[in-house]
């Protein structure tokens, strides 16, 4: 196994051999190189400066708003069955209203009403002997699972690619390790704590994968960061573990044959994923046989494409079966650096806040930090879908991509079609009415009625005061579906055909304020 110290000057010309083409020659660089090198972004091409990561905890977590807010102009409107089309469309002509459109369904007529009168017409309709009920149409906010991490404001390629939604479905599981293949892991930085595996050194020997240059760190937290902490960034794959596996010295370089053999390792070691930021533009036999003893082994193998902004393969990226990514900008179009070509099939955000070896964080730009956020997509797909192979999650990240143009043969990577792809969906959304109101001696019972969808409902009462209350369901024709009583809270479901549902508030000796809630799956 070769040493890293005497090549210190060699590994230098070596990493920046094939990183400018036009510059090879200057350098003296070999026609063909067998190095490996951490494929950072050149300097002579700078990324457009992405958001700071400038940390901003109060807005960290989309919040739900705590007032209700309701369409301006639309009632929901349940009409007795009746009333025939003809006194409806006279009542709301009378009214200054009309029909909007109808669940017949569920029996659910949407009214619009000029804005300024929309009360008006809502309390009118509710006195008409045509009319079971009219209420206000509330405004659903949507929810998705947005980390709290302080620096989460500032990862906008996490957002651009729809992570929040995917993590609806799937935070990552424990069992699935990714393999960072690359100059070593800082166990420490607080925000990789718990997330490390005893790692191993290839270029020295022994199981010390300690990151002396940085460049693997930066990798390992966009893959894996610990989120929803209230600290620093957020991860990818929020519960799977980083394999480090140190195959590249302190100035980012490293001959082919450490890191064939670092992908050999990380294989035998469980990896189901290997992250690869790191390349050069010679194919060897070597790395090509440690790239498809992965694939025999059912492993994701992701790697940068490189940063020359050239089209010239770059290996390992450009080896068959291998996810070769690209870096795309906030626009969803590749950076100006980012290589690209036929053999380069996928593109992820390129610039991203990650750790640094100061226990703090950096902005980190290159097809290199494109890589580890493909990379994470896998373990998450691989976490979802654990029977999955190799094949079945390559085929789902390119399914699901999104045409960038010229540059990449299927596109911009995308977290939840790349799950949907595999047979991986949200559950049914949830929706639901809440009526508040009060009970008393002198009004003991109040009478309800909603349009539900088909399936289960899920009912609550809630009431302050001592004492009891009953919730009885029933259909409009009178027979009971369930019922309730005692003290609060109070709940129980019942399933419907769809349509109108009766609720009856019963057994008030005293004053009580009462909140009931429905809920339903759609």
């Amino acid at each position: 196994m070769p040493g890293t110290a005497a090549r210190a000057d060699d590994g230098i010309l070596q990493l920046l051999c094939g990183i400018v083409p036009a510059l090879d020659a200057l350098l003296g660089c070999p026609q063909s190189t067998t190095t490996a090198a951490a494929s950072d972004a050149p300097a002579p091409s700078p990324a457009p400066s992405p958001p700071q990561p400038t940390v901003r905890s109060a807005d960290a977590v989309r919040a739900t708003a705590p007032i209700v807010r309701f369409a301006p102009d639309l009632l929901l409107v349940t009409f007795r069955e009746a009333a025939t089309r003809p006194q409806i469309v006279a009542l709301l002509r009378s009214l200054g209203a009309r029909l909007a459109r109808t669940i017949p369904k569920i029996g659910v007529s949407v009214v619009h009403a000029p804005p300024g009168r929309r009360n008006a017409v809502q309390g009118a309709l509710r006195r008409s002997p045509l009319v079971l009920g009219a209420q206000r149409d509330p405004v659903l906010q949507a929810l998705d699972t947005t980390p709290n991490d302080e620096l989460w404001p500032s990862q906008w390629g996490l957002r651009q690619l729809d992570l929040p939604q995917a993590w609806d479905l799937t935070q990552g599981a424990a069992s699935v390790i990714v393999a960072v293949v690359d100059t070593g892991v800082d166990a420490g930085h607080p925000d990789l704590r718990d997330a490390v595996l005893p790692g191993l050194d290839i270029t020295r020997g022994g199981t010390d994968a300690s990151d002396d240059e940085g460049h693997g760190t930066a990798v390992a937290g966009i893959i894996a960061a610990r989120t929803d902490n209230f600290a620093g960034q957020a991860g990818v794959c929020w519960n799977c573990v980083l394999l480090p596996v140190k195959v590249l010295d302190a100035n980012g370089a490293g001959d082919t044959s450490t890191v064939a053999a670092g992908i050999v390792r990380a294989v035998d070691l469980g990896a189901r994923v290997i992250n690869l930021s790191l390349g050069g533009p010679v194919p060897t036999q070597a790395l090509a046989d440690a790239v498809a003893y992965a694939q025999q082994k059912d492993v994701v193998v992701v790697a940068a494409a490189g940063n020359s902004a050239t089209a010239a393969p770059f290996y390992p990226a450009a080896y068959p079966g291998v996810v070769a990514v690209a870096a795309s900008d906030p626009g969803t179009r590749l950076y100006p650096w980012s290589d690209y070509g036929d053999w380069v099939g996928l593109a992820a955000p390129g610039c991203n806040v990650a750790p640094a070896l100061d226990g703090g964080y950096r902005d980190f730009c290159g097809t290199s930090s494109a890589t580890p956020i493909v990379a994470g997509l896998a373990a998450l797909a691989v976490s979802a879908a654990p029977a999955a192979t190799n094949a079945e999650i390559v085929a789902a990240l390119e399914k699901a991509s999104s045409p960038i143009g010229q540059g990449v043969r299927y596109g911009d990577v995308r977290a939840v079609e790349t799950l949907e792809a595999l047979g991986i969906r949200a559950p049914a959304r949830v929706l639901t009415t809440t009526i508040t109101g009060s009970l008393s001696r002198a009004v003991p019972t109040r009478r309800f009625a909603r349009a539900v969808a088909p399936g289960r409902v899920a009912v609550s009462l809630f009431f302050t005061g001592s004492g009891s209350l009953a919730v009885t369901v029933t259909t409009p024709g009178g027979t009971r579906l369930a019922r309730r009583s005692g003290e609060s809270p109070l709940r129980l479901s019942v399933r419907s055909g769809g349509g109108l549902l009766r609720f009856l508030l019963s057994g008030a000796q005293a004053k009580h304020r009462f909140t009931l809630t429905l809920a339903g799956a759609q």
